[in-house]
Parts: structure tokens; C-alpha cells; sequence
């Protein structure tokens, strides 16, 4: 196939690379399966890897397009703002896009789409936002390949493996989404259990409180009452001494 960038005046021919394809999903069984139901082979990753050079070029037109899109829920831009910046993002997408034509899938590559999900649960990004996001990267892709190759059948056959590759990568981003959204959720469990474990123990500790406090009341009002009884003795002693007196005078 032949891959044209278009300029005003001339159009420079950029030929495809010879792809390669590294496909491993080490031992679990959950993604070897989810890399048959959706029939990503190597070849695919071959294919894919052989337009990275066109990638690249189109590579801040791609992003620039995500984050304008993004612009149509404020709130998104907001929350970015709050934990990062447009700018710092742009970068980390551009170095994504461009690793997931690398050719290349195993450990490593499934490590970063964790990391990845981990940061859109701290900055709040729904799930439902990421999928718009994801069908919007995937159209600028599209628009790249089909107005750059020339070749129909090849570009069709090539949109079918990069639509797999996306797949695979958004079904692998929303299910470590969907973990870490748990672990928070029983994080946040725990936390309460040992919020009323805390409530429960500082109330044992003021009703014991209450029960001394009412004890020593009570001892209290016992020693007054002593109190009294020794004062109405001293008293009658008193007048008794009083009287005798005025009989002795």
C-alpha cells in the first residue's frame, strides 16, 4: 500500500513499514479467551504495527480531536484541571496511541492499561465518558487511514484489525475500571465498619463513664447527707451547751 501526506502544494509518499506482532497473554486463561472471541491474531498486530509510521505523523491531529470532543462535557475539563492539565495529558496520549501500534501485547502492555484505569477512577471519569472517548479516537483513526491509503481493500481489511485492537484495549481498560471501582468500594466498606466500631466502643466507654459519674453522685450524696446529720448533732450540741451554761451562770 502507499500512504500519502497531503499538503497544499505536493504530496510526499510515505511507504508502510514491515510490521511485526508479539502477541502474549502469559497465563491467564480470562484473556486468552477474550483475544479468540474477538479473533486478534499476531497478523493483526502485524498489520496494525505497519501503520505506525502514519500514526505518528497524524498523531497530535488524533489527539487535539479527543480533547476537543472532550470539551463538550465541562465538567470532564474541570475534573482534569483538578488533578492534572490538558497539556500533561495530550503527552501521555500521544506516547498511548502510539504503543498500542507498537505491535506489540503482553505483560507490560496489560500493566499500563491498569495504570491507566487507576487514574481514571481517581480523577472521577465515568465509564460511560471513556466509551464515548474510546468511539472517538476510534473515528479519527479511521478518518487517517481511509483518506491516507490508498488501497480499499487493504485499508478495509486494516480498520478490521485496528478495530480489534481498540477492542481488546477497551475491554481490558473497563475491567481493571470495573476492579479498582470495587476495591475503592470495599475500601470505603471497611472504613465504615471501623467508623461504627469506633461509635460503638466510645459509647461502652461513656455509659461506663455515665455509670462512675453516677456512682460518685450518689457517694456524694451520701457524705452530704452525712454532713447534715454532723451538723444537726453539732447544732444540738451547741444548744445544749448553751442551756447549760445559762445554768451553770
Amino acid at each position: 500500500f502507499l500512504i500519502f501526506k497531503r499538503t497544499k502544494h505536493q504530496k510526499t509518499q510515505i511507504p508502510l513499514i514491515e510490521g511485526t506482532g508479539k502477541l502474549d497473554v502469559g497465563n491467564s486463561e480470562d484473556l486468552e479467551k477474550q483475544v479468540k472471541m474477538i479473533g486478534l491474531t499476531v497478523d493483526d498486530l502485524v498489520r496494525t504495527n505497519s501503520i505506525k509510521p502514519l500514526i505518528d505523523l497524524h498523531i497530535d491531529e488524533i489527539v487535539d480531536a479527543f480533547y476537543k470532543n472532550l470539551e463538550h462535557e465541562p465538567a470532564l475539563i474541570s475534573k482534569i484541571n483538578t488533578y492534572s492539565s490538558i497539556t500533561r495529558l495530550k503527552k501521555a496520549l500521544r506516547q498511548h496511541i502510539s504503543e498500542m501500534f507498537a505491535g506489540v501485547i503482553d505483560g507490560p502492555y496489560f500493566e499500563k492499561r491498569i495504570r491507566i484505569a487507576h487514574i481514571h477512577v481517581k480523577i472521577g471519569l465515568q465509564q460511560k465518558w471513556y466509551m464515548c472517548a474510546f468511539q472517538d479516537l476510534f473515528m479519527s483513526i479511521s478518518n487517517v487511514v481511509a483518506t491516507n491509503i490508498t488501497h480499499k481493500d487493504g485499508s478495509h481489511e486494516l480498520m478490521r484489525s485496528v478495530s480489534k485492537l481498540l477492542n481488546l484495549e477497551q475491554q481490558f481498560v473497563l475491567e481493571a475500571y470495573s476492579y479498582e471501582e470495587e476495591r475503592i468500594r470495599r475500601e470505603n466498606e471497611e472504613q465504615k465498619v471501623k467508623i461504627r466500631e469506633q461509635v460503638a466502643s466510645s459509647s461502652k466507654k461513656l455509659a461506663s463513664v455515665s455509670e462512675e459519674t453516677n456512682a460518685a453522685f450518689q457517694q456524694l450524696t451520701t457524705q452530704s447527707n452525712d454532713i447534715v446529720m454532723h451538723v444537726a448533732k453539732g447544732s444540738e450540741l451547741s444548744e445544749l451547751t448553751s442551756e447549760r451554761a445559762v445554768k451553770g451562770k
